[in-house]
């Protein structure tokens, strides 16, 4: 095992001992003493308390609630097991060896502004490595707010940061399943049934055919969304009101827009299942959940807030006639076919896209769902009518008849939502939870009994219905796992060809002695992450948005495949099959004056650009980063005014000058600000519902 890889399995041991640890510690009853002792996360801690007052109490250990504890530990290491084994490819941390998906480089690319913090801090703020700049936190694309590519990606890298982020969410996606059957009562073996079925549901499975790592990050977060909107409806403690918050502020910052659409379209009206009464009148709890939104809304105000002050200037493309879309019935079909090849072909006229279609549940839990509704009880339909709706409109959403009744209000919104059939992995969630129940009564139901002798003499009696319905569950599951298979697959790729390119554009862009934007083979993401760790900035790559009315800077140096020589350009270098051309003309910045054009030294990262200028007259510095408001300029020193424009610009004397230019946004210091207090608003609710 290389060292990242032993840096998993140590959390993974960790983590193990501390729950370990816990269990016993809430098992741990500390008998009528007046000497104090420390209590951490909710159980008694030997070690704190002795630390911290030099004695230990008298203590007496409760079995039961022992016995309790560890076998939740044991359901949560079983998947923890599970999620390792699923998921093994994602465990080579190898640098080479990336996720299957074409596009698996593309979305995670904005992660990399991270390697940027520790060393100029600030400077994260703005993106400065493709088309031009744009502000970091207010990004349309991959999860760059989301906590854990905070905190990976300076640390492991980004292809490898990516692995641990997509291995989390499969954790992620499994507890919230698990922690949904424990809120209905279900037993441990539908508990964890329903958490393994989640884990190699095709909802995510298939999403990587393709890379969509987003996609998965986000439908992970949105089934602890449900987990939790039923607990709280069960329980309206005000400890759950922050959980959910949390995990509803988490979606929203997963960067995913079409789960930020489906977070209204599908959970709002699920909610109404909860929160009515059948008198149609709001129950009690209306209160918790309306105050978790609030949180969620200011929990993720770092993203929000950006996000809201820059989105009218973005564009994207938009299907008005939602051309991906299926009818109801094809979407629920792609519930319960498993063949890949069905999926690449284009039946019913769509595209042959499985990351797109490929949504994999089986037959095996609409069963146990069919034979939930009728051996229910009683105290399970309020979740019963909460998940038939959320599945319901998951539904409409993914065969675009919601998002068409949305386009009457917010056309535009509704038509960036190009492929509606990734929505349908929004059902899945409610209908993993409802083939719980159903496994779980089944287990549970009575019959005739299976007799198991040994010699003659009947030894145990096993309920008939009970080992059935474990054999058809056990096949359900297998079932999903073998589909899971296809995608969870890894690919090594020639980095060492793709540093040989970097190095040799950047090679061009050194012999500049400035910062210069430059273009990579166009529709060819998987170069970008050699490009951005030699510090290149990409003028022409690939992304789903840019910015409205705004030219593309002009790139000092292409790689292209093309045989056509771009007027103005010449060929320096050749790698491989790949043409390195150069325009001297084409500067990242310079001076104008009555004399022409003086090139100037730059040198940044983020949103820090330094540069230095000599020039015989007083001139107009022109850099080709994009001109937003929150950009300030210093030359030698004294702060100067930008010229509006498209590019930064400022007016320079003649002689040798220090230019400085920072990005430094108000939206980020008042989303913070939003972020900060509702943590401090979560703490304080959470402290004081002890």
């Amino acid at each position: 095992m290389n060292d990242n890889q032993w840096w998993l399995l140590f959390v993974a041991l960790s983590t193990f001992f501390a729950g370990v640890g816990q269990a016993i510690g809430r098992a741990v009853r500390i008998v009528e003493d007046d000497r104090p002792y420390v209590r951490f996360g909710g159980a008694y801690s030997p070690l704190l308390t002795w630390l911290r007052y030099g004695h230990l109490p008298a203590t007496r250990l409760d079995r039961a609630v022992l016995y309790a504890r560890l076998i939740l530990v044991s359901e949560w290491s079983a998947i923890v097991v599970w999620v390792a084994w699923v998921g093994r490819n994602y465990l080579d941390l190898r640098s080479d060896v990336w996720p299957l998906g074409r596009e698996f480089a593309l979305v995670i690319q904005t992660h990399d502004i991270w390697r940027s913090l520790l060393q100029c801090g600030a400077c994260v703020f703005w993106n400065g490595s493709f088309h031009g700049g744009a502000p970091a936190f207010a990004e349309l694309q991959g999860a760059v707010l989301h906590p854990l590519v905070i905190l990976t990606t300076p640390s492991l890298g980004l292809v490898n940061g990516s692995k641990v982020l997509l291995l989390f969410s499969l954790w992620l996606a499994g507890m919230a399943q698990w922690h949904l059957a424990r809120v209905l009562r279900l037993g441990p073996p539908a508990r964890l049934w329903a958490a393994g079925l989640t884990i190699a549901g095709g909802h995510l499975s298939a999403r990587m055919e393709l890379g969509l790592v987003g996609m998965v990050v986000s439908l992970a977060s949105f089934s602890l969304c449900v987990a939790l909107a039923a607990k709280l409806a069960y329980s309206g403690r005000r400890r759950i009101t922050v959980l959910f918050a949390l995990a509803l502020a988490l979606t929203l910052v997963s960067g995913q827009g079409y789960v930020q659409i489906g977070l209204v379209l599908v959970l709002v009206p699920a909610l109404a299942a909860l929160l009515l009464t059948s008198n149609l009148k709001l129950r009690a709890v209306w209160r918790e959940f309306a105050l978790a939104g609030f949180l969620a809304l200011a929990l993720s105000g770092i993203y929000l807030v950006p996000l809201l002050h820059f989105l009218p200037q973005t564009g994207k493309w938009l299907d008005p006639n939602f051309s991906a879309a299926q009818t109801w019935s094809n979407t629920l079909l792609n519930l319960l076919i498993d063949d890949p090849g069905y999926y690449y072909s284009e039946v019913s006229g769509r595209p042959p896209h499985p990351s797109v279609y490929a949504n994999y549940f089986g037959w095996v839990p609409l069963a146990f769902i069919a034979a939930g509704f009728g051996l229910a009880e009683r105290r399970h339909m309020r979740f019963i009518a909460f998940a038939l709706v959320g599945a319901t409109f998951a539904v409409l959403a993914a065969s675009a008849i919601s998002l068409r009744w949305l386009a009457l209000l917010l056309p535009e919104i509704a038509y960036s939502v190009r492929y509606t059939p990734l929505l349908l992995g929004m059902a899945y969630p409610f209908l993993t939870g409802l083939a719980a129940l159903g496994f779980h009564q089944v287990l549970h139901r009575s019959g005739p009994h299976l007799a198991l002798a040994l010699s003659g003499r009947s030894h145990w009696k096993l309920p008939a219905l009970s080992v059935a319905g474990f054999a058809v569950a056990v096949y359900g599951l297998y079932s999903v796992y073998t589909f899971s298979q296809h995608w969870y697959k890894t690919v090594t790729v020639p980095r060492l060809d793709h540093i040989k390119l970097a190095q040799a554009v950047s090679a061009q862009v050194e012999a500049s002695q400035s910062d210069q934007w430059v273009q990579i083979p166009y529709a060819e993401a998987f170069w970008t992450p050699a490009v951005l760790e030699a510090r290149l900035r990409v003028g022409l790559g690939s992304r789903p948005w840019w910015w409205r009315n705004r030219p593309l800077p002009p790139n000092y140096a292409i790689a292209t495949r093309g045989a056509e020589t771009p007027e103005g350009y010449r060929q320096v270098d050749v790698v491989d099959d790949i043409r390195i051309l150069v325009n001297p003309n084409h500067l990242y910045a310079a001076v104008e004056t009555e004399q022409g054009k003086t090139p100037c030294r730059a040198q940044g990262r983020g949103g820090d650009i330094r540069i230095t200028c000599s020039t015989q007259t007083p001139g107009r510095l022109f850099v080709y980063e994009y001109n937003w408001p929150g950009w300030s300029a210093r030359v030698n020193g004294a702060p100067v005014a930008l010229h509006p424009g498209d590019w930064l610009s400022i007016d320079v004397p003649a002689g040798e000058s220090q230019i400085e230019f920072f990005y430094r946004p108000w939206d980020v210091p008042l989303g913070a600000a939003f972020t900060g207090l509702g943590l401090a608003a979560c703490v304080y609710l959470w402290m004081r519902s002890a």
